[in-house]
C-alpha cells in the first residue's frame, strides 16, 4: 500500500519529481519578474510560460491541498515527505480577484500527479495585462534539502520531470 501511495503521489522515497504543469516555455527562477520568485526567497525552482492553448493548471507533485487561494491564483501541495510546493499561476494574478479563473479542487484534497487544479482563461487574463509566467517553488523542503532541476531547458511537455528534490544522504 505505501509503494502504491508513493507512486501515486511522485516519490520514490528517497527523492521527489516536480513535474511541469502545463506545456510550455522554461524559465529559470532568476529569470523570472517578480522580485520575490526571482531571489529565491519563497524557495528553489522554476517557472513556466503556458503554451497559448493551454487552460488547465496540473498538479505537478502529489499530495494534499494545504492552501488554496480565496483568488485562486495559488496552491500549495504538501507531499508525503512533507515537502510543501507552492504554484502561483501567474504574475500579479492576485489582482484579478479569481476572475478569470476557476478552481477544480478543495483545501484538504488528495491528489497526484497530473490531476487538473486550476482553469484559466490565459487570453483574458493576458488582455487584462497580466503575465502567465508561472513560478513552482519550495518554501519547504521538508527533508528533501537537495535538488537537481534539469539543465538547457527551452519548451516543456506538460508533466514533463523538471526538478528532483532529494534527501540529503543520497
Amino acid at each position: 500500500m505505501l509503494n502504491r501511495l508513493k507512486m501515486m503521489f511522485g516519490t520514490s522515497g528517497s527523492f521527489l519529481s516536480v513535474h511541469a504543469p502545463f506545456a510550455g516555455q522554461y524559465i529559470k527562477l532568476e529569470d523570472v519578474e517578480d522580485e520575490i520568485f526571482k531571489t529565491g526567497t519563497l524557495g528553489n525552482g522554476f517557472a513556466i510560460l503556458p503554451d497559448p492553448k493551454e487552460s488547465i493548471l496540473r498538479a505537478p507533485i502529489g499530495g494534499e491541498v494545504m492552501l488554496l487561494s480565496d483568488m485562486s491564483h495559488a496552491i500549495m501541495i504538501r507531499t508525503l515527505g512533507e515537502v510543501e510546493l507552492l504554484v502561483h499561476l501567474g504574475l500579479g494574478t492576485v489582482k484579478l480577484k479569481g476572475q478569470h479563473l476557476k478552481t477544480l479542487v478543495k483545501h484538504g484534497d488528495f491528489i497526484k500527479v497530473g490531476d487538473p487544479l486550476i482553469e484559466f482563461d490565459q487570453e483574458a487574463i493576458k488582455n487584462l495585462g497580466y503575465s502567465m509566467v508561472t513560478p513552482i517553488v519550495t518554501p519547504n523542503p521538508g527533508r528533501y534539502s537537495r535538488y537537481e532541476i534539469k539543465e538547457n531547458l527551452t519548451s516543456v511537455r506538460a508533466l514533463d520531470e523538471i526538478m528532483k528534490l532529494m534527501k540529503p544522504d543520497d
